[in-house]
């Protein structure tokens, strides 16, 4: 009985950290498909409009709550939008960008500092 104790608690032990790393994981995955939804709303918006809107809420995207999501820099030819999280809760920010080439980059990653 003991012995099935120790084996049960030592995997939970393996468990339990790579469960969480894999719900932090799936957060960012969600952020970077948010990202995506805003870029394909900006080149729709372009093709309609002929220029890039600043306003997140003029692309009528559906995101995800975890997130903020803001369009930090406009041109006649450019855009980036950011997302920006706290996805464990400490001092370290999750940012990810999208540029109008439908790049995604990590600015700070909340999982790796």
């Amino acid at each position: 009985m003991i012995l099935g104790i120790a084996v049960f608690s030592m995997l939970l032990a393996m468990f339990i950290p790579n469960y969480i790393k894999y719900n932090k994981l799936k957060k960012q995955e969600l952020a970077q498909r948010d990202l995506f939804k805003l870029y394909y709303a900006e080149l729709i918006h372009f093709k309609d409009n002929g220029r890039f809107t600043a306003s997140i809420p003029h692309l009528n995207v559906e995101l995800s709550k975890d997130y903020k999501y803001e369009i930090i820099r406009t041109s006649s030819k450019t855009f980036i939008i950011r997302a920006t999280g706290n996805i464990d809760k400490d001092k370290t920010l999750d940012v990810w960008e999208i540029n109008e080439k439908g790049i995604v980059f990590s600015k700070s990653n909340d999982i790796l500092e």
